[in-house]
């Protein structure tokens, strides 16, 4: 009977021992994370993450897709931007390329750095908040389309004045004085979109 009990005893306490390891366990757990959250990035950390194209592309996916995604889904977004096509439209092999570079390389370092969390048992990658810090690095959709829109302005002015030169075209019988009024009017109205985009004002 005695033997019952302390027996009994060991198994309530082992019990209670386990619960209360447990417990603070998953409380460091809690501290690292709040301390890495609020921890800087060196100069050396952005600059190992930031210098890779496709670190940069895992970032930004993370950011506008995340901020956790499987493996597979990261690989399909970096490469659909890396190779500048609509995923549906990427070969096996393109996938492939990225997946491995991803999964051998990128992903482990981007991990050991403290910016994402790797999961290579379940295939997931999860941002962590450090990884604000690169933030103002990194392109964005919006700046993007207004680079793109700029530059069709440019070609635009640039084929006006081009044409303006030869006779050849209804353009080219058009007076100097108006072909450079309309160049100054194009440049004045792209320095207004900068100027007045909020987008650009916000970031």
């Amino acid at each position: 009977m005695m033997g019952l009990l302390a027996s009994t005893r060991r198994m309530v306490e082992g019990y209670f021992t386990e619960q209360r390891t447990s417990t603070e366990t998953e409380l460091d757990g809690r501290s690292l994370r709040d301390e890495d959250a609020s921890r800087e990035l060196s100069k050396d950390q952005m600059f190992d993450i930031l210098r890779n194209s496709r670190r940069r592309a895992v970032l930004t996916c993370l950011r506008t897709h995340g901020p956790e995604l499987s493996v597979k889904e990261l690989s399909t977004y970096v490469a659909a931007e890396e190779y500048g096509i609509p995923a549906e439209e990427l070969s096996s092999e393109q996938y492939k390329r990225v997946y491995t570079g991803l999964y051998q390389c990128h992903l482990g370092r981007m991990a050991e750095l403290g910016v994402l969390d790797f999961d290579s048992e379940q295939n997931t990658v999860q941002l962590h908040g450090v990884a604000s810090q690169l933030d103002p690095y990194l392109p964005h959709e919006r700046s993007l389309k207004a680079v793109r829109f700029e530059f069709g302005i440019a070609i635009l002015v640039a084929s006006v004045v081009a044409l303006g030169t030869t006779e050849i075209s209804p353009i080219g019988t058009l007076s100097p004085i108006l072909l450079a009024s309309v160049t100054v009017a194009a440049l004045f109205g792209l320095a207004l979109f900068q100027l007045f985009d909020p987008n650009e004002r916000s970031r």
